[in-house]
């Protein structure tokens, strides 16, 4: 999936140990993991994607060197005021309201 954004979901039983080998800003190729598909019924996606990564206890993280990779840590989707009202009353994916202001000059 080159250049797209996709969420990985983490169950807790792996947690523990994946907490640590993670480090946010570090580029990292992994193995042993699932990916899933999203059903009709799921609820509070991240990412409006039809499939997750699914880490497990099997999961093996190994650190690359980034050589010069550039991967936003942040990404956002936008969308017009108008469409607020529909994204607050949906649960099929997670929305959120970022509001930014400059100081006057």
């Amino acid at each position: 999936m080159q250049g797209q954004r996709i969420h990985a979901f983490v169950p807790t039983k792996a947690a523990a140990e994946l907490q640590h080998q993670i480090i946010i800003g570090r580029v990292f190729s992994f193995k042993n993991f699932t990916v899933q598909s999203y059903t009709h019924s799921d609820k509070f996606r991240v990412l409006r994607n039809e499939s997750q990564l699914v880490f497990s206890k099997d999961t093996v993280l190994q650190e690359l060197a980034d050589d010069g990779v550039t991967i936003p840590q942040d990404a956002y989707d936008f969308y017009d005021h108008s469409q607020l009202l529909e994204l607050s009353n949906q649960t099929t994916y997670l929305a959120g309201n970022y509001i930014i202001s400059s100081p006057p000059n």
